[in-house]
């Protein structure tokens, strides 16, 4: 368990214009960075403990781990990447105008970098990750809500809107959306590949389940009376998959195990996404004020 976390930021859009000074933290020192139309960021260095109180309350809206489960990132509305354990990137961080809403990070400390998508559909990459593609500037039905990455090589990205459409990119294969069904739907939440990358589960709020591609229903929490809403989803590679709700809530389905979770507690910050060890025996939930919270093998890296 956890508390707030001290976000560091990374990673760069060329030609993007921040419009105000971003904070972030390196060891006991606060920074303030700007990139101005993709050039390199000017830092203002100053004491933490005199930054500290005027730094914003997070806003947390994702975590991923990385490739060897030895860390994670999580990632804040306005665009702050926090790195723990072995997840880290040395570049500078570019943010949209729209609030970010997911992040995939790819590979560890050693090699790899993540993708932060925001709700226009903007795709960033930041690290030695590669740019496949984006929604941004493409008037879209909805907003997106997320985003997912293939399997093994991580060659390319879902995204996905709030309506159940799926964008693809890269090598990441379209299996079908909502809208594609004719459901009209306007409460997605979030989204999971299957272990094999061939197909991919949705998740709405309502604990509705809908599946495409070689991803197999195991069932849902619809028509079920909730505490919470759901606000995500991980698959496990034993076949199946979870369903957290925004109290702490897990829902284990298929070949899924129930670990745990932070259901019937009190939380200083509804939980705001999950993230699954690859060998899916634990996983790691994240709070809208970064505290992370850590069931089965999942290690906790800090928060």
């Amino acid at each position: 368990m956890g508390t707030a976390g001290r976000p560091w930021i990374g990673g760069r859009r060329a030609g993007f214009r921040l419009a105000a000074a971003t904070p972030f933290i390196l060891g006991a020192t606060f920074m303030w960075s700007v990139l101005t139309d993709g050039g390199p960021a000017a830092a203002v260095i100053v004491p933490y403990a005199a930054a500290a109180a005027t730094a914003p309350r997070p806003d947390v809206v994702g975590i991923s781990r990385s490739s060897d489960n030895g860390g994670y990132v999580t990632v804040t509305a306005n665009g702050v990447v926090s790195t723990y354990g072995d997840a880290t990137s040395t570049d500078v961080a570019a943010a949209g105008t729209a609030p970010a809403v997911g992040i995939v990070q790819v590979g560890n400390a050693s090699a790899g970098g993540f993708w932060t998508v925001r709700a226009d559909g903007g795709v960033f990459t930041l690290g030695g990750v590669e740019f496949y593609g984006s929604m941004g500037g493409t008037r879209l039905n909805a907003p997106i809500v997320g985003m997912a990455p293939t399997a093994a090589a991580l060659l390319g990205y879902w995204l996905l809107g709030a309506d159940g459409g799926v964008f693809s990119f890269g090598d990441a294969t379209y299996y079908g959306s909502l809208p594609g069904l004719k459901i009209k739907v306007s409460n997605i939440v979030g989204m999971a590949p299957t272990p094999t990358g061939d197909g991919y589960w949705l998740v709405a709020a309502d604990g509705g389940v809908f599946s495409f591609g070689d991803a197999h229903f195991s069932g849902s929490m619809a028509g079920t009376k909730l505490n919470a809403p759901i606000v995500g989803m991980a698959a496990s590679v034993q076949g199946g998959y979870w369903l957290v709700g925004a109290d702490g809530g897990v829902f284990s389905f298929g070949g899924a195990p129930f670990l745990g979770s932070m259901g019937g507690k009190v939380l200083d910050a509804p939980v705001a996404g999950m993230a699954a060890t690859t060998d899916g025996g634990g996983y790691w939930l994240v709070g809208r004020d970064g505290g992370v919270f850590t069931f089965g093998d999942a290690n906790f890296f800090g928060s």
